[in-house]
């Protein structure tokens, strides 16, 4: 029960909240600034479907859990880069960069108004 209970607590600390997310923001405004300034854009890294899954199933049968900005810098390296100058758009729309920060926002809140009565006052109206 105590691993547990460590590993709710980790999930939930603030100290370790506030040591990933400058890291990612790192990560983003990185991509960002080279997706907007490379002579040859690189839209996708070409991997065939087996390549794919022989790289995610080595990653995850590790016995080390890696730590989130580096599991993160994998998944876009594997991922299409919408905002590259190289990507011309097919039924995608490509993010404002602002709209990572309103995301993780509105993630954080998990906000909807289907719930809103939760935080109500009960009382007659």
């Amino acid at each position: 029960m105590k691993a547990a209970e460590d590993l709710i607590s980790r999930a939930y600390s603030p100290e370790e909240f506030q040591k990933d997310a400058p890291k990612l923001m790192n990560i983003i405004s990185r991509e960002l600034e080279s997706s907007l300034t490379q002579e040859v854009p690189k839209t996708i890294k070409r991997y065939s479907p087996e390549e794919q899954l022989h790289f995610w199933q080595n990653d995850f049968s590790s016995s080390a859990p890696a730590e989130l900005p580096e599991l993160m810098e994998k998944v876009m390296a594997h991922s299409v880069n919408f905002h590259s100058k190289g990507y011309m758009g097919h039924q995608v729309a490509v993010t404002l960069p602002v709209t990572v920060l309103t995301s993780a926002m509105m993630a954080y809140m998990n906000n909807c108004t289907t719930v809103y009565e939760l935080a109500m006052p009960w009382r007659k109206w």
